[in-house]
């Protein structure tokens, strides 16, 4: 009986520390990702309470209502440019803290936001979602960067895919506050500034589990003092654009028109998947967030079958339901289109969803991985102005059926540009190229498609082999 209970005990120490380990995980992944989950949650919620805006305070004109949901991309754009090129120049702890501070502030400002002088209520929430947006802005090269630089070897794949998730949190959070304000009757009013104020509460826990927890990034540390020069000059020699001028093109041009067809089209799915009640369209908006779940879950096999397999194929099956919704959207019933519609965000949060974010904080040396990252994200967050502000317009002229058969054809393109553009490398690459690029950040690009260069090599060698046995029967 003794020996049984002991064999019984033996496990549960490990049992402890497993759950303990999955804690500190999960405790990691939200300290990183959870400005992430801010800007999705920011992103979504603005679209989810329109309607109790427009209640309170009028219609908004076209030009008004597409201002105020691009303005956080415009922000975005300053922000990632510049805590992009200060992570790199000053660390990578204090401008990680200094963005979820940011973060915090102007979401408490948009809900709090009143008519003040001659400006309108809509005008004044346009300045606090662009400072908003320049607080997300920074999260995105911080929060790739700080993860690929903290993950452990052969595991950079899976930490990404960690950070990542925290996207999924933000969308599913956005539409579930709206709906618990709606299903309590809380007043209009009171809905849409509550709905904003959560993003700083989220923003707040980030930053305090950052200036709790978080350490100055080692790779930065031993980067600069291995470099000892100017980043800004390092990044503007014509070598160092010529070493890494193929993966920027791809990272920057993959993730604009990812970003013009997702926050284009995602920006406005209440107005072109809408039920008879409010309540109803927030439940077509959820189901939407819901079915994108199970991509995030296969984000963490990334590493194995590799970034850019990912990024193709996800394009090329988003192409695809586009199409379909857009094809049928006239004759097809409502729930069937908003089910084809979230089906198609599996491959978005499986493919260029994860990877255009992802493959940026890798695939760049880390004297400039803060800031390429940001320069990736700033031309993703010009593509979501583009798809954002002019979506309203383009609809009028076009309709939705034409606007959903416009963004297949746009995803057609981003699959020839990562294909022409993306680099096939694996673990083992990430860990040739923090060696190669220490000190000579030169040998970026020959490293990334030294897989292709290799395998052509490997071909040529086998042939030749084949070759030999018929030249010695010869002699």
């Amino acid at each position: 009986f003794l020996k049984g209970a002991q064999l019984t005990q033996q496990p549960l120490p490990s049992l402890v520390q497993c759950r303990v380990q999955a804690a500190m995980a999960f405790l990691r992944a939200a300290r990183r990702g959870i400005g992430l989950a801010t800007d999705l949650y920011d992103l979504t919620v603005i679209n989810a309470v329109r309607p109790q805006m427009e209640a309170c305070y009028g219609p908004m004109t076209e030009s008004m209502n597409g201002l105020i949901t691009s303005a956080t991309s415009l922000g975005a754009m300053i922000g990632m440019l510049l805590f992009g090129w200060l992570a790199d120049r000053l660390g990578r702890r204090g401008t990680f803290i200094a963005t979820a501070l940011l973060l915090c502030f102007a979401a408490a400002g948009s809900a709090l936001s009143f008519a003040v002088g001659g400006f309108s209520l809509y005008q004044v929430l346009f300045v606090w979602r662009f400072l908003l947006g320049i607080g997300i802005g920074g999260e995105y090269p911080l929060s790739m960067t700080v993860t690929a630089e903290s993950a452990e070897a052969g595991e950079s794949a899976q930490s990404m895919a960690l950070t990542y998730m925290m996207f999924q949190v933000g969308q599913l959070l956005a539409p579930l506050v709206v709906l618990s304000c709606l299903y309590l009757r809380v007043s209009d009013e009171l809905t849409w500034r509550l709905a904003l104020g959560v993003g700083s509460v989220l923003a707040l826990v980030g930053a305090v589990l950052r200036a709790g927890s978080m350490l100055e990034s080692q790779a930065w540390i031993e980067s600069r003092a291995s470099a000892r020069s100017s980043t800004g000059r390092v990044f503007c020699s014509l070598s160092a654009l010529r070493a890494i001028g193929r993966p920027l093109a791809g990272t920057m041009s993959t993730f604009f028109i990812y970003d013009v067809v997702s926050w284009g089209v995602g920006s406005y799915t209440s107005s072109i998947f809408v039920a008879n009640t409010r309540e109803g369209t927030m439940w077509y908006n959820l189901l939407i967030q819901l079915l994108a779940t199970p991509g995030f879950v296969l984000t963490l096999w990334m590493g194995r079958f590799g970034r850019r397999a990912f990024q193709l194929f996800g394009f090329l099956a988003m192409a695809l339901c586009f199409v379909l919704v857009g094809a049928t959207y006239y004759s097809a019933p409502e729930a069937l289109l908003v089910v084809i519609f979230g089906f198609q965000k599996i491959f978005d949060s499986a493919g260029p969803g994860a990877t255009t974010i992802i493959i940026p904080g890798e695939i760049f040396p880390t004297a400039l991985r803060a800031t390429c990252h940001g320069a990736s994200s700033a031309a993703g967050k010009l593509g979501a102005f583009v798809g954002m502000y002019f979506f309203p317009v383009v609809q009028s002229a076009i309709g939705y059926q034409g606007v959903l058969l416009l963004g297949g054809a746009l995803l057609v393109v981003g699959a020839l540009l990562t294909w022409a553009l993306t680099p096939p490398y694996t673990e083992d690459t990430l860990r040739k190229l923090a060696a190669e690029t220490q000190d000579d950040i030169g040998k970026t690009t020959a490293v990334l498609w030294d897989k292709e260069i290799l395998a052509s090599r490997g071909d040529a060698e086998a042939c030749s082999a084949r070759a030999r046995p018929c030249n010695v029967q010869a002699v």
